[in-house]
Order: C-alpha cells, then sequence, then structure tokens
C-alpha cells in the first residue's frame, strides 16, 4: 500500500537503532537485553521520524532526529549528548533463497551521530554496567565533539528455530582535551552477541 511507503512520527520513542533495543519485552527470548542494546544504543528520546517500508516489509527504513540521544546514555551522573541523527534499513536479502527459509533472514544496519559537549561539570561519555549487580566496568569520561554509533545485525527464524546477531560500536571524538588543547585518542566502545533458541 502507497501510504506505508512515507509515515510520520513524533513524540517520546525509541530512537531507530540496534534490532535487541527496538524488539519489545514481551517478544523477547530471553529475560534482559544485551549490554550492548542497554548501554550502547540509545532508546528512547523525543524527537521526529520519517519511516515506511516496501515490497510488503521486504525493505523498511527510518530516519529520525531527536533532542538528545536516550535513556541510555544520560542518568544523575552522566549528561550524555546532545541533537541526535539517527537512521536503520532492514531488508530480506536472501528472499530468492528457499533453503532452510532462509528468505525469512532480516538484515539490518543503522547509524547515529550526536553532537557532544563538555559544558557540564559532569562527564558525558559511556558507560559500561553488569545486568544483575549494576557493577560499573567501564565508568564515563569527559568527551567532546561528535558521537557515533554504528551498527549491524541478521535476525531469522524458522518454526521452533530462532537465531540473531548484531554489533554495536561507538566512537567518542576527544576534541581540545589534551593538556595543550590537542585532540586526544576517541573514547570507544563495541559490544555484540549472537543467540540461538528453541522453542
Amino acid at each position: 500500500l502507497e501510504f506505508r511507503r512515507v509515515l510520520f512520527r513524533s513524540g517520546r520513542f525509541k530512537v531507530p537503532f540496534s534490532l535487541d533495543q527496538l524488539t519489545g519485552i514481551s517478544n523477547n527470548d530471553f529475560i534482559y537485553r544485551s549490554l550492548g542494546a542497554s548501554y550502547l544504543a540509545p532508546a528512547r528520546d523525543i524527537g521526529g521520524m520519517v519511516h515506511g517500508r516496501f515490497f510488503g516489509r521486504d525493505l523498511t527504513y527510518a530516519v529520525g532526529l531527536f533532542e538528545h540521544d536516550g535513556d541510555n546514555s544520560r542518568s544523575n551522573k552522566v549528561t550524555g549528548a546532545d541533537r541526535t541523527l539517527a537512521a536503520r534499513v532492514t531488508a530480506r536479502l536472501l528472499k530468492p533463497v528457499k533453503f532452510l527459509n532462509l528468505d525469512d533472514a532480516e538484515f539490518g544496519g543503522n547509524f547515529a551521530t550526536s553532537d557532544v559537549t563538555d559544558d557540564s561539570e559532569l562527564p558525558n561519555g559511556l558507560r559500561g554496567r553488569t545486568v544483575i549487580s549494576d557493577y560499573t566496568f567501564f565508568d564515563p569520561v569527559f568527551v567532546r565533539g561528535t558521537r557515533n554509533r554504528y551498527g549491524a545485525d541478521v535476525d531469522w527464524h524458522d518454526h521452533q528455530l530462532g537465531a540473531r546477531a548484531e554489533y554495536i560500536a561507538v566512537t567518542d571524538a576527544r576534541e581540545g582535551q589534551g593538556l595543550r588543547g590537542n585532540n586526544l585518542n576517541a573514547a570507544r566502545a563495541q559490544a555484540y552477541y549472537v543467540q540461538t533458541t528453541w522453542l
């Protein structure tokens, strides 16, 4: 249907980034989301988005502009980033392949870029914590410049069998933060998971 090719959405909702983060809680195979989806993906924020789909659901896209970079990068001790542009595309690239229902495999790619300032007295970098104990194994640092997120994923199911995998990488620029006002090496974080389920 033509009207599904260009749709608009505004308000507070999930930034189009990360398969695991965009999957609803009731549709998750496991109790907890991956650490990458919990701390590296943006999650919800206020903004607007254009999205749609073609050829049924064989090709989908979403592009949005948001006030900040989501709830996952903000807390009472971390300020996070400011304006964020995010985009996600999914496609069933193996549609012509009829072996093992591989035509149902959906490949996704996402990108997000945010403006990061160090005006606040609190750090604005990303953090890493364990799921159960909330032990912080990667403390946030002060960053300034641009935060870029990259991600790729695949999702496949065949009756009772399902499999998915995802990779997320983030780079935080540290412009002018050296002792002489020089640029420091970017702060980097990455996460990945591979999961299978048999129901």
